[in-house]
């Protein structure tokens, strides 16, 4: 079985950008950078804008393209962008300056002056989050039935303390009320954040990383920048006149905080970049840099070296001494939801093949009220609360069947293809320890879910090797997915590292 990042075509231990877009749109996706003559507020209020920000980004006269400037630009790079790649698709990337500062009326025509272009699949904007109002929220819900939007907002950082001293000109609460607009009218959101900034410390940037972590609806995605000193910018001029704040990382430092930082970043959140692309003929420092290539491929060998992958924040904290087995079984059944996730779509059919306490049923319903979901549990305890807690969460309708029998026995229930399936394995939480599930029927229902499952759709199973059966059912799940065909499934095995006895997933995406 391949042990490799679920999220990834090839080699890299985090979910791709890469990924992301082939596994959406099924092929080549390219983003097409576009200056719609955008400037920030920051400036044109009369501020001098965040101490990093290079003179190029200084247009203070907010001067917006016409729709004909637009579509020209778009043109002429896709045109070479084409020559590079055949049968690509494209993103309209609105990305110089704060691409929402102006009326919406302007912004309109600015965004659907890109609409006809053939290929077209998406738009995403830059901007800030102090330019983000209901108003365009829900305009931006309209565009999004057209083409994919999404929507970029700076954080840089989540401490105020350092927002402040690099004059960013908005705090933390200006960004979860941006985060929080997008967020309920459904636009997916990619957050940057800065590296290096002047003060903060490992432990500060990590803290950001967190953060980001924790928010609710998770970000689509995460840009991580390495702070670059540009001639010219008043971080310059303090780096010059040796600011003590002012410690720049070097690549072995900033190399290990990006790992830190991924192994805390659920791996549902698409990683877009993981360094950034400084203009070498003004950068003072960091000189390494320049070598972008270079710094992706040493994050890439010491991730693989320390075994280490997106999302293993709590297997990392465990292998220094840190958490309990309850805290490791969170982190877990955290990871069996996002994978779960990627099979999630409206009218979709899922089985949850071990309903226990019926979390999983009520996670997919929530995440889909659409779906039809078909839940198993050979007691009749399980049924009833999970019965009850679907009610209680206004969940329970004619798209959710709760079924007393073997999971063993579900084509008796289950006619269609199905979509996604999940797995718990064990014991039923706070009943009989004694009723388990068997090794033997586990098999032969995962083999059958197998073989009705749809393309691109998702089995995750979480296996407990605390007691003899669960030990017993991972050896052979384990022993099967060896030998199951490669060319029409990809497998997963995600385990916590260096923590006896604990559970562990083993996922199935079916390819073709």
């Amino acid at each position: 079985m391949q042990n490799k990042f679920i999220y990834s075509l090839n080699n890299k231990r985090y979910h791709t950008y890469d990924y992301y877009l082939k596994n959406k749109y099924n092929q080549k996706a390219a983003k097409i950078s576009l200056d719609a003559g955008f400037s920030c507020p920051h400036l044109t209020s009369g501020g001098a804008g965040c101490i990093f920000c290079d003179s190029k980004y200084h247009n203070i006269e907010n001067k917006i393209k016409t729709q004909e400037e637009i579509v020209a630009q778009f043109n002429k790079k896709k045109e070479m962008t084409a020559e590079k790649w055949r049968d690509t698709k494209y993103i309209a990337y609105f990305q110089k300056g704060t691409n929402t500062f102006a009326p919406l009326e302007t912004l309109k025509k600015v965004y659907e002056s890109v609409l006809s272009i053939d290929g077209l699949v998406g738009i995403d904007i830059a901007s800030r989050p102090d330019c983000i109002t209901q108003e365009l929220a829900e305009y931006l819900a309209d565009l999004n039935a057209k083409t994919d939007i999404t929507v970029e907002l700076g954080l840089q950082t989540a401490h105020d303390a350092t927002a402040e001293l690099i004059n960013r000109g908005y705090d933390l609460s200006c960004f979860e009320s941006a985060y929080e607009i997008l967020g309920k009218y459904k636009i997916p959101v990619t957050v940057h954040v800065i590296n290096s900034l002047p003060g903060e410390t490992y432990e500060m940037m990590l803290a950001t990383a967190k953060y980001i972590a924790s928010l609710e609806p998770l970000p689509l995605g995460i840009k991580i920048h390495m702070l670059s000193i540009i001639e010219g910018t008043e971080l310059g001029g303090m780096y010059k006149k040796q600011y003590p704040n002012i410690k720049i990382m070097s690549k072995n430092e900033y190399i290990d905080t990006v790992i830190a930082m991924l192994e805390i970043l659920p791996p549902q959140i698409v990683i877009m970049r993981i360094t950034g692309d400084p203009e070498g003929d003004k950068l003072l420092t960091p000189e390494w840099t320049l070598k972008k290539f270079t710094v992706i491929n040493d994050i890439d060998k010491k991730m693989r070296a320390l075994g280490t992958y997106q999302g293993n924040y709590y297997g990392d904290k465990n292998k220094n001494g840190g958490d309990n087995m309850a805290e490791s079984l969170t982190n877990i059944l955290s990871v069996a939801k996002r994978l779960l996730d990627i099979s999630i779509k409206d009218n979709g059919i899922y089985a949850d093949f071990t309903m226990g306490n019926g979390n999983d049923a009520l996670y997919i319903k929530k995440l889909c009220p659409s779906a039809k979901i078909y839940a198993f549990d050979i007691q009749s305890e399980a049924v009833e609360i999970t019965r009850n807690k679907l009610e209680s969460e206004k969940c329970l309708d004619d798209n959710i069947h709760l079924i007393l029998d073997s999971h063993e026995n579900f084509r008796n229930y289950i006619k269609e293809n199905i979509d996604g399936a999940v797995f718990n394995l064990g014991y039923l939480p706070g009943g009989d320890k004694n009723i388990t599930t068997k090794t033997e029927s586990t098999l032969n229902c995962l083999k059958e879910a197998l073989n009705c499952l749809n393309v691109r759709g998702i089995i995750v199973v979480v296996i407990y090797p605390g007691h003899q059966e669960g030990t017993n059912e991972g050896q052979e799940i384990f022993r099967f997915a060896e030998n199951l065909d490669s060319k029409q499934f990809d497998c997963l095995h995600h385990r916590l590292i260096n923590i006896e006895n604990a559970p562990y997933i083993i996922a199935f995406q079916k390819k073709i």
